[in-house]
Parts: structure tokens; C-alpha cells; sequence
């Protein structure tokens, strides 16, 4: 039987050297990026950061999420774009 924690668990080395290969090409082309990583529900705590650091623009890929991605985030785009606080990029 599968095991979705652990299979997360997994995945979340390889991903992180992908995201931060792509944060240190984008900062040596002179676009400065942040990264936050937080463990609660998605949508309260990117509203938190945008809050938070002031933030007037966030880009949000534009793709509707899959079933495997609403369960593990817990949100889908549309929820957090009627409550975000800024301009929204969807990308």
C-alpha cells in the first residue's frame, strides 16, 4: 500500500536542489527572489508573508492544480487569488 507522507518525504530533496538551482540562476540575472518555507495551510500563511514583507506583486502559475496537488496543499489558486491582498501575476 503507498504510503503518501513518505513518498513526499522523498520527493522533497530533489525538488529543493531543482528550486534552488532555479533561485541562483534568476539572482545572477539580477532578478532577487525569496524563498519562505512554512508548514501550515498554504493559503493563510501566503497571505501572512505578502502581509507581512509588503509585497505589491505575487505570480501564481495559472495552471488548474491536480487532485494529487489539492490534496497535499490543502488550496487551490482560485481561493488564494480572491483573498490575495496584492496584484497577481498568473503565470
Amino acid at each position: 500500500m503507498p504510503n503518501q507522507d513518505k513518498d513526499y518525504q522523498n520527493l522533497l530533496p530533489k525538488s529543493q536542489l531543482q528550486l534552488d538551482d532555479i533561485i541562483a540562476n534568476e539572482n545572477k540575472g539580477g532578478m532577487h527572489i525569496d524563498e519562505f518555507k512554512r508548514e501550515e495551510e498554504p493559503t493563510s500563511e501566503i497571505l501572512a508573508i505578502v502581509k507581512e514583507r509588503k509585497i505589491d506583486l505575487i505570480v501564481i502559475l495559472a495552471y488548474e492544480e491536480g487532485r494529487l496537488e489539492q490534496f497535499l496543499f490543502g488550496c487551490s489558486n482560485a481561493e488564494q487569488i480572491r483573498k490575495m491582498q496584492c496584484s497577481i501575476l498568473l503565470a
